[in-house]
């Protein structure tokens, strides 16, 4: 999920697959019965990070499709047409995991881990002229009757990850020393981590300019250390606080928050309010498993 959501603007989010134009009359046929179920189509207006280029429009869809019942039904390759003129505008949509019920959820969250049934939102990007769709696979359409595209009804959730305080850590070896910070995060999958985040470093040499995570707490808004199980919580969370021990090469004074190459700033000058719990909580946590600093 993080990586998709670091990306938003790439193609693999927002279908920047082909659009087809039909040869014939026999390029897009109805399915004769339908391959699991729609449940609803709209036009996805909502949202600061998912956007539409000009002049093109998101559709999103709610699908609910069976177990394959042969091979293997692969949903990137799910195209969005216009049911009008049967003009292909592609696959690769951006996809995002709901539970039989309908709730937003992690692609690892135990609750769909072993559901063979997939439901999800799928949006791709088209002209904004379209107003009824169907769907296909590999030329084959999905479901036998066109759906007509309705006003924005879901907002899809869009993580955003800051650090709100940082200093230096006590401990240190010969070649690294530690920095706390603080993360604040907002709209989060309740099986988020910030083991992907590391610190950045601009003015350093590369080798020594990724900073990564040693350990991590969580926190809830009161500076208490979460205790509450996974199967607890919501699967959506609108806030929640990381204490976090990153590794730093000595003498390096990282100034960014880095998540696959995308940068926020690094608040060094605000201060890490953790309490004395929080502290203890985190030198005994299970540091991460193939650190950077461990394997050079």
């Amino acid at each position: 999920m993080i990586a998709r959501i670091a990306a938003l603007a790439m193609c693999a989010l927002i279908s920047c697959g082909r659009s087809v134009a039909p040869d014939g009359a026999d390029d897009y046929k109805p399915a004769r019965e339908d391959y699991g179920r729609v449940r609803g189509v709209w036009i996805y207006t909502a949202g600061t990070q998912v956007k539409a280029a000009p002049g093109t429009q998101l559709i999103a869809a709610d699908l609910h499709f069976p177990p394959a019942t042969e091979g293997k039904f692969d949903l990137d390759d799910i195209d969005l047409f216009d049911a009008e003129d049967g003009t292909n505008f592609g696959s690769d949509p951006y996809i995002q995991r709901l539970t039989p019920e309908g709730e937003m959820v992690d692609d690892d969250d135990p609750v769909v881990a072993d559901d063979r049934d997939y439901r999800g939102i799928f949006v791709w990007q088209v002209p904004r002229a379209v107003t009824r769709v169907n769907f296909g696979y590999w030329g084959e359409m999905l479901y036998k009757n066109p759906v007509t595209v309705d006003a924005d009804v879901r907002v899809l959730p869009e993580i955003q990850v800051d650090a709100v305080g940082a200093e230096r850590g006590g401990a240190a070896t010969d070649a690294y020393e530690s920095r706390l910070v603080m993360l604040h995060v907002r709209d989060s999958f309740r099986t988020f981590t910030p083991r992907n985040y590391t610190l950045f470093a601009s003015g350093a040499p590369e080798e020594k300019s990724l900073c990564d995570i040693n350990t991590w707490v969580e926190l809830d808004g009161d500076g208490r250390v979460v205790t509450e199980t996974l199967q607890d919580r919501a699967y959506l969370l609108p806030d929640r606080w990381f204490l976090v021990d990153y590794w730093c090469a000595n003498g390096i004074q990282p100034d960014t928050l880095n998540i696959f190459g995308q940068q926020t700033p690094l608040h060094v000058d605000r201060p890490l309010r953790a309490s004395i719990e929080a502290r203890r909580a985190l030198t005994e946590a299970t540091p991460k498993e193939h650190a950077l600093h461990r394997l050079k």
